[in-house]
């Protein structure tokens, strides 16, 4: 489930400073407030602004886009923002294989959820103002970083594309980038999920047993998706030359053994080693929740007290792999 409304009845023509100005604005149910970027690189040197709202969710957020200017006769692309209540912030991507040489941008955000993650698009430029791809972003309220979602770029003239297709309430977002290493479909758009906490994981690999042996070569897409307990998009199954197959993806039952991914912060990675072993030891040592796995009944079903019940399920599972 994600949240998109498209705001068409929040724009108003206004007559500000001699100019004509397209302006966002958000109504609280006692005042209105004003939304987007006004300062001098979003607005001509004749006065005129031009801000388009795009989506609010459910806690009154609002995200959208700006443009830009250089002179009064032409803009110079669009910047996303996001209000958050009480400012509007500049999100997405700039900087080099995002800014022009004469300053053009281009970012547009495509969703947000409740927890207010926002999911957009950045250009990718060469020059002043040659296409070169296209780069999905994910924008994280709380730490007020822009993600950069890269899964290829293609050597020789660093052409990337990614795109977002799916934004859950729980912060996971899907999409597909064109890979342009991998051993089947190269040059063709693959599936791929992140979330800050996991990061960037190329969806076709995460598969139990492999794509091949479940008689898949490529996930291109998702297109719906229920946190990770469900995925559905299309992609092509082995031999498979034209059209294309509906895939569907369920959430394996998590590794009780897979605790920690070397960081410390007890983020699992897909794997058990030594990382495991030693984050478990820390916090049965310390006693804290993150060795409470078993009540003694051998079902993973932790009772809110650390014993010897959590270090004998460990260890089989450990041992076990999993």
């Amino acid at each position: 489930k994600f949240v998109r409304k498209v705001l068409f009845l929040l724009t108003a023509a206004v007559m500000l400073c001699g100019g004509l100005r397209d302006s966002a604005w958000v109504w609280d149910g006692t005042m209105t407030m004003r939304v987007g970027l006004t300062d001098a690189a979003h607005t001509r040197p004749d006065g005129f602004q031009l801000t388009t709202p795009l989506v609010q969710n459910e806690a009154g957020q609002v995200t959208g886009f700006s443009y830009r200017f250089t002179n009064a006769t032409q803009d110079i692309g669009r910047d996303a923002w996001v209000w958050n209540g009480t400012t509007s912030t500049q999100i997405g991507l700039s900087g080099p294989s995002y800014t022009g040489t004469t300053g053009r941008q281009y970012g547009e955000p495509y969703f947000q959820n409740a927890a207010g993650h926002i999911a957009g698009v950045s250009r990718r430029y060469t020059g002043e103002s040659t296409l070169n791809g296209q780069t999905a972003w994910y924008f994280d309220p709380a730490t007020g970083i822009s993600h950069p979602l890269i899964g290829s770029v293609r050597s020789g003239d660093n052409y990337s594309v990614s795109q977002p297709t799916v934004l859950t309430e729980d912060g996971f977002l899907f999409g597909n980038f064109t890979c342009y290493t991998c051993a089947q479909g190269t040059g063709q758009p693959h599936a791929f999920v992140f979330r800050p906490d996991i990061g960037f994981k190329h969806l076709g690999p995460l598969v139990d047993g492999g794509l091949t042996s479940n008689g898949w070569s490529r996930l291109q897409s998702p297109v719906f998706a229920n946190a990770t307990n469900t995925v559905v998009g299309n992609g092509f199954l082995s031999g498979q030359t034209g059209g294309q197959s509906v895939f569907l993806l369920t959430a394996a039952a998590p590794c009780t053994a897979d605790l920690d991914n070397g960081s410390g912060t007890g983020i699992p990675d897909g794997g058990v080693d030594i990382n495991d072993l030693l984050y478990f030891l820390g916090a049965f040592e310390g006693g804290t929740t993150g060795a409470d796995l078993d009540d003694g009944t051998l079902t993973g079903t932790p009772d809110g007290g650390v014993d010897v019940s959590d270090l004998l399920f460990f260890l089989a599972r450990f041992e076990g792999g999993c």
